[in-house]
């Protein structure tokens, strides 16, 4: 393990510019290599040390969450498939479909809700809302009925937590200390970043060739992150995971639960790795494999991933903004040295070339918001990848967000595919049943689903749209006024009409607000995760001024085609003006920014 993660880390942390790193690997019931790399602060030029430096573990966390919920299942406490109302009190979630909501359906990321990222940090110095307070002011849309489609979910998990703290009386966070980390003498292991006598280690963000360390946060959603831990007290979580349960003498789960906990409940596909309850599974060089990944900050990047057939675990953890993809890369380059595929390379099919317009497109992640304001940021943001047929009978697409490098990928059937050179699957699912796939699923590096996008709703057109709205503004702000201005100076008289003038004057106004707007839009998505402030309201008020002044265009404009005296041109250019702002008024109600819609 020396010979060969040490050089590899070492290489990482050159190559992604990271500052440090932590790692632990167990086998057979035992921590077999543990160490830390590179810095936990450059400040203070503090090595990482795998025993004593805590990394902030994001969302690999939900694994201790899924563990608690699992101890109340096997003692009687909890029922798997009952409705999740059942153990709610102060509110409920909505019966929006047929189907109700249950903790499987959490615990595999299938409950259908919206995505919803809002208000879940606090700063070091603000104070922490009970986590039922803000499960019930923040609840996201139910999008679909449960059970039918894949979405990572940060609330769903969240009110999984909760529903521990109703159950067993005591608060989350206390519980999972006392039956989660002080049964596998996790000392080292807690929540939050301000506890005495630990050495934190510092993430950091690669800026203009600078290292800026980035600022501690606590979490309003605590089990779905927020723990921070050390390589060594993972470890013993994970040998207690391999062995369904047992450490050292003692129990954390019984067998029956534990077995439960990692066995395949939602798989889109037998060629695919699925979701047990809080892993997701994959597949590599025939492996099943067990994993969560997690990120913290935009710097700390992390993951846990059990082998269970050959009873090993390896965890790692760094600090700086590329970890995310480094993880993934050590994570392969681990399994492919000791565990190298022995399947051939695929030969492209015969008479593909007629299907591969079936598959080809762009595919967004499913995972963004679409029922708040945060709608065009979700979309702008999400991750995406372009399908390419490569005339060849192979297609090609990039992993989303470069998580792995670009591959090449073959037709085993209509709808599987494998990547040439490497027994990794890939599967696309028709919703209609007939054309065009709608639906693309993938296991590596981690579980992920993405809907098929219409060419108008890609990011490229969408950024076009938002951009020739903003030149628009910035123009009609400055040029007509300037032009008044220049006008005046030079004493000449204005021969617009009655209408022409009140037009501009609309124009210049409707173009001032709309940059007003998305100014404060900016600046509400900029701070919207620490939380929505009272000015938000008065943002979102804008669009319905907007759609006022949008109004008087059209009226004044009519009355403008009326009169004989005013040019041609001039009622074209302001036919063009009022359609842009009825354009912007129409794309605010698609972009869900008409009033505050959290």
């Amino acid at each position: 393990m020396e010979a060969f993660l040490g050089p590899l880390i070492e290489r990482q942390l050159a190559q992604f510019k990271i500052p440090g790193a932590t790692v632990a690997v167990v086998k057979d019931g035992r921590l077999i290599f543990s160490a830390g790399y590179g810095l936990a602060d450059i400040a203070t030029s503090k090595a990482v040390v795998a025993e004593d430096t805590l990394f902030n573990i994001g969302s690999v966390a939900k694994l201790f969450t899924t563990t608690a919920v699992m101890q109340l299942v096997a003692d009687g406490r909890l029922d798997l498939d009952a409705d999740v109302n059942t153990y709610l009190r102060d509110f409920e979630v909505p019966a929006r479909f047929d189907q109700p909501i249950t903790l499987a359906h959490l615990l595999t990321h299938t409950a259908g809700f919206d995505e919803h990222q809002i208000a879940i940090l606090v700063g070091s110095k603000g104070v922490t809302p009970g986590l039922g307070d803000y499960l019930q002011r923040h609840m996201p849309t139910r999008i679909r009925a449960p059970g039918l489609q894949y979405q990572y979910s940060n609330y769903g998990m969240s009110l999984a937590g909760y529903i521990v703290e109703l159950t067993s009386g005591v608060p989350f966070t206390r519980y999972v200390e006392q039956h989660v980390f002080k049964p596998l003498a996790m000392e080292d292991s807690v929540y939050g970043a301000s506890a005495p006598g630990r050495f934190y280690a510092t993430a950091y963000a690669l800026t203009f060739g600078n290292q800026i360390p980035l600022e501690s946060f606590e979490t309003a959603i605590t089990p779905a992150g927020g723990v921070h831990t050390t390589a060594t007290d993972v470890a013993r979580f994970m040998i207690a995971q391999l062995q369904l349960g047992r450490y050292e003498g003692g129990r954390i789960l019984p067998e029956q639960a534990a077995g439960a906990m990692q066995k395949t409940h939602f798989q889109v596909d037998a060629h695919l790795g699925g979701s047990a309850y809080g892993f997701y599974e994959r597949r590599h060089n025939g492996l099943r494999i067990l994993e969560h990944a997690g990120d913290a900050l935009e710097g700390f990047s992390s993951l846990a991933m059990l082998l269970p057939k050959h009873d090993i675990g390896l965890f790692v953890s760094y600090n700086g903004r590329e970890g995310g993809r480094a993880r993934f890369q050590l994570a392969n380059a681990f399994l492919d040295n000791f565990f190298p595929a022995k399947t051939a390379t695929m030969v492209p099919p015969t008479g593909f070339a007629a299907r591969a317009g079936d598959y080809t497109g762009t595919y967004r992640l499913n995972r963004h918001t679409r029922t708040s304001f945060l709608r065009l940021v979700g979309r702008s943001l999400a991750m995406e990848t372009q399908v390419r047929d490569n005339g060849d009978g192979t297609l090609s697409f990039n992993y989303p967000a470069d998580l792995m490098p670009p591959a090449r990928w073959t037709e085993v059937k209509p709808g599987l595919l494998r990547r040439v050179d490497a027994e990794v699957y890939a599967v696309f699912t028709r919703v209609e049943g007939s054309g065009q796939f709608d639906r693309l699923a993938l296991d590596a590096p981690m579980q992920l689903s993405l809907d098929r996008v219409a060419w108008h709703e890609s990011r490229g057109v969408t950024a076009l749209v938002l951009s020739t709205f903003l030149m628009t503004f910035v123009f009609g702000l400055l040029v007509w006024p300037l032009a008044s201005v220049i006008r005046r100076l030079r004493r000449r008289p204005s021969r617009s009409t009655r209408h022409v003038r009140k037009l501009k004057g609309l124009a210049v106004a409707f173009c001032a607000l709309a940059l007003l707007f998305l100014a404060g839009y900016a600046l509400v998505v900029a701070v919207q995760t620490w939380g929505v402030p009272i000015w938000a309201h008065a943002v979102f008020a804008i669009p319905y001024a907007l759609i006022l002044l949008t109004i008087a265009l059209l009226t004044n404009l009519a009355s403008m085609w009326r009169e004989r005296s005013a040019a041609l041109l001039t009622k074209l250019y302001y036919t063009l003006v009022a359609t842009l702002a009825l354009g912007f008024c129409m794309a605010m109600a698609h972009w869900q920014m008409l009033g505050f819609n959290a």
